[in-house]
């Protein structure tokens, strides 16, 4: 995600060890992050934290302690709907919209991160991806998915950096500019789905809605050699002008914005 709205106030957090094994590995963490490190014998609720960071020997994952009777979030290539979308072959529209077809597999900076998602679908179809992700939190659980992925898969052509994405992209020289830039800003309440709900509840909370939205497509714009891709709401508003091609899903659509066209310069 990009800049952070700077009065949102940062959820209340503590990290957790689930087993002795990561008994150190959730000290350093806590350290790192400098957050409250608390037993699994703590009593605890939801007047006390936000969410938890639970440090286990098989993941690293997010609790929202409202919810203590579902499972945590954590980020898995491996199964569930990542591992759907690998089988299938990624998503038709957003391989379209990313200029993705035969030989051609651009590179892409995925600008917000996020989950990684689209970053690890577009990553399958041969793509060179660089996430960029500015919470160290949201990053610590990327960097937790990706490393069990490349235990267990020779995919070596999705990386992940943790920096403010307009920081990243101000400072990204002539020689290491992508031909492609994607975004995927965080809007209000896109979704009423209970699983999406919960994961953006998580990310609502770490990041908050991407009020620089329009800087940040207006930098990409910038650096892009070929295109720009900003995901939206099926019914919203373009995040800048008229894009040059648009692919409209069922809930979402890709407005595409060609660099030589010299309206967005």
């Amino acid at each position: 995600m990009s800049q952070t709205d700077a009065c949102q106030i940062q959820p209340r957090m503590a990290v957790v060890a689930t087993s002795l094994i990561v008994e150190n590995q959730a000290s350093l963490l806590a350290s790192q992050l400098k957050l409250p490190l608390i037993s699994t014998a703590t009593h605890f609720t939801a007047d006390h934290y936000d969410f938890i960071l639970l440090i286990d020997s098989a993941y690293i994952a997010l609790q929202d302690t409202k919810l203590l009777n579902t499972k945590p979030v954590y980020i898995d290539f491996l199964a569930g709907k990542n591992a759907w979308r690998q089988k299938a072959g990624g998503q038709e529209l957003l391989a379209k919209a990313v200029g993705c077809k035969g030989a051609n597999k651009p590179s892409i900076i995925d600008a917000t991160a996020g989950l990684g998602r689209d970053a690890f679908v577009l990553a399958n179809l041969g793509c060179e991806v660089l996430m960029l992700e500015r919470s160290a939190i949201m990053a610590l659980l990327l960097q937790d998915g990706l490393t069990r992925l490349k235990s267990h898969s020779n995919l070596d052509n999705l990386q992940l950096v943790q920096q403010d994405a307009l920081s990243y992209l101000d400072q990204l020289s002539e020689s290491n500019r992508p031909e492609v830039i994607y975004l995927d800003p965080m809007y209000p309440h896109r979704t009423k789905s209970a699983l999406v709900k919960k994961e953006m509840r998580i990310l609502r909370a770490l990041v908050g809605d991407d009020q620089d939205a329009l800087a940040l497509c207006q930098q990409a714009i910038q650096k892009a050699k070929k295109r720009v891709v900003v995901k939206r709401p099926r019914i919203a508003e373009p995040l800048l002008a008229k894009p040059d091609i648009v692919f409209s899903g069922n809930n979402s659509r890709f407005d595409v914005y060609l660099i030589n066209n010299q309206l967005y310069k």
